[in-house]
């Protein structure tokens, strides 16, 4: 009997090793594929959407074409883009953003939600989604972390993650 397959869509390398480790953990008896293209972030820093979709689905593209479970992606900046790309996917069951676990995990809590994120264009694409699964937009509480998002871009996930935890 062959193992399961899941493909993990990233647009840094630098997420791989702990994604890899989420993965084996919660997927142990599988096969854990990566695929990447950091290209995408630039293009969607600067706007030039069509050409960032473009990328996108040929991952997604290739990615399917292993047959997996699920295709999980890991990059929330690619949420509008998922959107629009699924549309025209006829697999587009087995594929997930990585942020949607846990929307479902804080969907029945009770209050105010923290939200904090790196690319200001992103909060829109939060606020939808969480509407999409029934979350009030009152009820979410941002954080926005200026520069956070830039120095992923320049590959400093040590800045980054210096700069969320401040």
């Amino acid at each position: 009997m062959s193992k399961s397959k899941f493909c993990f869509i990233h647009t840094t390398h630098k997420v791989i090793p702990f994604i890899d480790v989420l993965g084996k953990l919660h997927y142990p008896d599988s096969e854990i594929y990566h695929f990447l293209d950091e290209s995408i972030l630039t293009d969607i820093d600067k706007k030039s959407y069509t050409l960032a979709g473009k990328k996108l689905n040929n991952l997604i593209q290739n990615a399917e074409s292993l047959g997996p479970k699920k295709i999980i992606i890991t990059c929330t900046a690619t949420g509008n883009l998922i959107k629009n790309i699924l549309k025209d996917t006829v697999h587009a069951d087995n594929i997930f953003r990585i942020e949607t676990p846990a929307i479902l995990e804080i969907k029945n809590h009770k209050g105010l939600i923290g939200v904090v994120y790196t690319n200001a264009p992103v909060w829109d694409q939060i606020v939808e989604l969480m509407s999409e699964y029934n979350i009030d937009k009152e009820r979410l509480y941002p954080y926005y972390v200026p520069g956070a998002f830039k120095a992923m871009l320049e590959g400093d996930t040590a800045k980054h993650d210096l700069l969320v935890l401040q």
